[in-house]
């Protein structure tokens, strides 16, 4: 089936852009951020022969309308929104990075409408808890003279380049993927980063007291040298007991990139059995 595009509108107005593509099991895939845009079109390609994927800038972002109010429940409603614009009744609910934590929250507001939740590089539940690990490798893999780099320029390329490139396996890897998503042409929206990452900080604990009700399969997966630490999501696996979880070595906060087909076979492995819930 070939991709479309178009514009959902919310029940408050704002206009998201929506592409789709693909056959088989309907699947959401946001982005991460919050704050960027869709990046996720060669992670749809990998899974379009298994999943018809839905795609969408989140509010704030890249062709989707500059407006808030940038709050977690709009985010969620929003995602809903751009279902309801699909026509689709049930959908796996599916994310990378932020994404992944915006897809589990959305299935337990609407478990109705959930069939699964693909949650790919997510920072777990308490990620308020793990930050200053992320920020100490971050900069032990950029190293002293990237280091300093990135705290010296005021060109937000420079940084974007220099910040996203510690998310892979290696600089080499990274730098076809970072080039991709500063040509997409897109600046970072600042003001929506930081307000949802100060809401999830301060109310993570009540956002996810309900986790154990989840019914749903859930996947997680991540890769082995991503520099946010893997046992961010220790919690959420234990507290889930329909998740299951697969580390990809050798593979960076976009498992994907680096690790194709073991990436593909564990997902559409877990994708047939997802849909078919009841």
């Amino acid at each position: 089936m070939p991709r479309t595009e178009g514009m959902a509108t919310t029940d408050d107005g704002a206009r998201l852009w929506v592409a789709s593509g693909g056959i088989g099991a309907e699947l959401s895939l946001a982005h991460g951020g919050p704050g960027l845009w869709d990046y996720l079109e060669p992670l749809a390609s990998l899974l379009e022969p298994f999943a018809r994927v839905h795609r969408w800038d989140q509010r704030g972002s890249g062709r989707s309308d500059r407006i808030g109010p940038y709050t977690v429940d709009r985010f969620v409603a929003d995602m809903d929104a751009v279902r309801a614009h699909l026509g689709v009744e049930r959908w796996i609910a599916g994310g990378h990075s932020w994404g992944a934590v915006m897809a589990l929250l959305y299935a337990l507001r609407y478990p109705q409408r959930t069939l699964g939740v693909l949650y790919i590089a997510g920072s777990g539940l308490e990620w308020h808890k793990w930050k200053d690990l992320h920020q100490r490798e971050f900069e032990r893999r950029l190293g002293p003279e990237r280091l300093q780099r990135f705290r010296d320029t005021t060109d937000p390329s420079e940084s974007n380049r220099l910040r996203w490139s510690a998310d892979y396996a290696s600089f080499e890897v990274a730098r076809p993927h970072v080039e991709r998503m500063l040509a997409q042409g897109f600046s970072v929206n600042h003001d929506c980063n930081g307000a949802i990452g100060a809401e999830m900080d301060a109310n993570s604990e009540a956002y996810f007291a309900s986790l154990e009700t989840l019914a749903v399969p859930v996947l997680i997966i991540q890769g082995g040298d991503d520099p946010r630490p893997l046992a961010a999501c220790d919690s959420l696996e234990t507290r889930l007991s329909t998740s299951s979880r697969v580390v990809l070595d050798e593979a960076g906060h976009f498992p994907w990139v680096e690790r194709p087909k073991e990436f593909v076979s564990a997902v559409s492995k877990w994708l047939r059995a997802a849909k078919q819930q009841p």
